[in-house]
């Protein structure tokens, strides 16, 4: 049997999978940092336009805290796969921090 292409209907439309007026997902709730009084988010954010004292002072704290939600873990990724991470340099606390993540990812598997 031979289908002729006129006879073979049309894919259906593709939805767009955000609207213009749609917002974007929220950004992943993060929990506050010890000793430092800025959530992870904010460190991570603050990282960018301080000066490199700062920022790795900032980056060593995310890095030894233990993420208590699911974006603290994603800040911490985040952070481990930049500059100020494993692309920087290999170290204890850099894996140490990597180790949290999992554990957490493990804790709190769905």
């Amino acid at each position: 049997m031979k289908i002729e292409p006129e006879n073979i209907p049309d894919p259906p439309e593709r939805k767009p999978t955000l609207v213009e007026n749609e917002k974007p997902p929220p950004i992943p709730v993060t929990s506050e940092l010890p000793r430092i009084g800025l959530t992870f988010a904010d460190a991570e954010r603050a990282i960018e336009n301080a000066d490199p004292d700062r920022a790795s002072d900032l980056a060593c704290a995310i890095h030894k805290a233990t993420p208590a939600t699911y974006g603290d873990a994603l800040v911490k990724l985040r952070l481990l796969s930049g500059e100020l991470g494993l692309r920087g340099g290999y170290g204890y606390s850099l894996i140490e921090s990597l180790d949290k993540i999992v554990d957490f990812m493990e804790r709190h598997e769905p």
